[in-house]
């Protein structure tokens, strides 16, 4: 009974835990994915264009290759109703998938664990993590979901397989193609085959390990090259993912390293509450102890142990290359999913081994104990990353429901600018979303003729846009067409009188609620314009947003 709670309790906490910020509206990057789908849709292209991605890249000029992900977000947007609660669901479900990977690992790994705890603990750690709140809670974060999860389950599969032609070696290469078909971080599993291979094979004699680890590997290192020719052929570089990112020259000139630098400060802002940190750290550095001496007292460990850190290093490996930093107020946490999916199974190792099930009954009540802990302050540490989630999903809401009723001069010189935070806290709020917050199917009427929303950063370039005639050009076209015109040289080569806002508008964190900015007599000189906007939305209430 008590075995059976160990597995199924973690897997009920974390959807309780997560329910909270399930209503969550949508935030960030979901709305400018959901502005496109729905104008897919509009025009009856949806399920060609969807379809057509697994051929193409998804967002110019970063090379994204994520056909899968992006086509779970066309079946929500075809589900009847608009609710962020299937979207949010399909990302529980997916992390609740992962979970359940998590544990199969922990069991199928050699030598086969003599007890549930040490898997269970794995599942629950994982479930629980407080930095996995930002793939599991965004639903753009689908992308890592789904490709660590897909990857998590080609090495289940292929540590159940026999042959490599079984259903179960098939199976880990269908999640294999799957995996990389939702993010770049599915680039992770040849390396975690090769490790997990290297444990499952340790007992051979060297020639026969090696030549069984070297016939394990194969195809998936033919995956691999497939995966990177067709990036090859799609981007012009197997390697590069974002704009301006090159990982092979930050190997070599170590501009990786910089990134580790920021790692306590960055955890600091994602977990914002140091005491309980300083009692996970303290539980974690416990376990760590244990788990070391579990390794000493059973020798059978060792390779299962280096084999899983060599895993765990080599998903940092492939990521480091690709930061220029870790974001300072707590963002990123999506970046570690499939890391923290490896330290979990790492850390749960030594609780499954026999030395550990023929300890006397006081240690291992002990280490039961202790391990309840360290999975209560890992949910303890979720429910407070959570916390900034519930309160964006609930503000953006309240923010996309007051914007209609903010244009209070309508007509064809009336025109309202809305300040909105980048993000509140870890969490991206309005940052990519500035158009879409404005327009169907985020709102029931375009408002795009009558008001846009702007960022905080955005505020030194507004009178350079004013000037290109940015009010006259919104409330003549779409929001497409008018980015294409904003681009184009003026026709007559005449400047024309620059078009000021009417009503300028903040959202308020603390209260909840938009204000009115109180403004001087400059506000429309382009020279006083930034300091002027800067110093009314502090009087406004908007600190929180500059």
């Amino acid at each position: 009974m008590i075995g059976r709670a160990v597995v199924v309790v973690p897997f009920a906490v974390c959807i309780a835990l997560y329910a909270a910020v399930l209503r969550g509206h949508f935030l960030s990057d979901d709305m400018a994915v959901i502005y496109v789908l729905s104008g897919w849709n509009y025009h009856d292209e949806l399920w060609a264009r969807l379809f057509g991605k697994f051929s193409s890249g998804l967002d110019a000029p970063s090379h994204y290759y994520r056909p899968l992900a992006f086509l779970s977000y066309g079946i929500n947007l075809a589900l009847p109703g608009f609710d962020p609660l299937p979207w949010h669901l399909v990302n529980l479900a997916g992390h609740l998938f992962a979970g359940v990977a998590v544990y199969r690992i922990s069991c199928a790994l050699p030598p086969a664990p003599s007890s549930r705890f040490g898997p269970g603990l794995a599942a629950a750690l994982f479930l629980l993590c407080g930095t996995n709140a930002e793939p599991v809670a965004w639903i753009s974060g689908r992308y890592d979901v789904f490709a660590t999860a897909f990857s998590l389950w080609a090495a289940a599969l292929y540590l159940k397989s026999g042959t490599a032609v079984d259903r179960h070696a098939l199976g880990a290469l269908l999640c294999g193609v799957l995996a990389f078909t939702s993010k770049e971080s599915a680039a992770i599993l040849p390396g975690l085959i090769g490790c997990l291979a290297w444990i499952r094979h340790g007992d051979a004699p060297m020639r026969a390990r090696w030549t069984s680890i070297v016939r394990d590997l194969a195809p998936w290192l033919l995956l691999l090259a497939w995966y990177f020719t067709l990036r090859l052929l799609m981007f012009g570089s197997m390697f590069q993912v974002y704009p301006g990112a090159h990982p092979l020259a930050r190997i070599v000139d170590g501009g990786w390293l910089l990134a580790m630098q920021g790692v306590v400060p960055w955890l600091a802002a994602a977990i914002p509450d140091a005491s309980a940190l300083a009692v996970a750290s303290a539980l974690s550095a416990l376990f760590l102890l244990a788990g070391t001496i579990s390794v000493i007292r059973d020798r059978s460990l060792w390779r299962k142990g280096l084999g899983l850190l060599a895993a765990v290093l080599w998903s940092l490996a492939l990521l480091l290359p690709h930061l220029s930093g870790l974001a300072a107020n707590g963002e990123g946490g999506r970046l570690f999913y499939s890391t923290s999916a490896l330290l979990a199974i790492l850390i749960g190792v030594p609780f499954g081994s026999r030395w550990f099930s023929g300890a006397p009954r006081i240690i291992r009540g002990a280490v039961f104990v202790s391990g309840c802990a360290l999975v209560g302050a890992h949910a303890v540490l979720l429910h407070i990353a959570l916390r900034d989630w519930r309160t964006a999903g609930t503000q953006m809401g309240q923010l996309v429901a007051m914007l209609p009723g903010l244009n209070r001069s309508p007509g064809a010189e009336g025109y309202t600018f809305v300040f909105a935070p980048d993000a509140i806290g870890a969490v991206p709020f309005a940052r990519n979303a500035n158009g879409a917050m404005v327009l169907p199917p985020i709102q029931r009427q375009p408002l795009l003729s009558n008001m846009i929303v702007f960022l905080p950063a955005d505020i030194p370039n507004i009178p350079a846009l004013l000037s290109q005639q940015l009010i006259p050009t919104l409330k003549r076209f779409t929001l497409n067409e008018a980015a294409a015109q904003m681009q184009a040289p003026a026709a007559d080569g005449l400047a024309s009188p620059t078009v000021w806002p009417t009503e300028l508008f903040c959202w308020r964190q603390d209260a909840a609620t938009v204000a009115r900015l109180p403004l001087g007599e400059n506000w429309r000189d382009p020279v006083h314009w930034e300091t002027e906007i800067t110093a009314g939305l502090r009087r406004a209430g908007c600190a929180k947003t500059v």
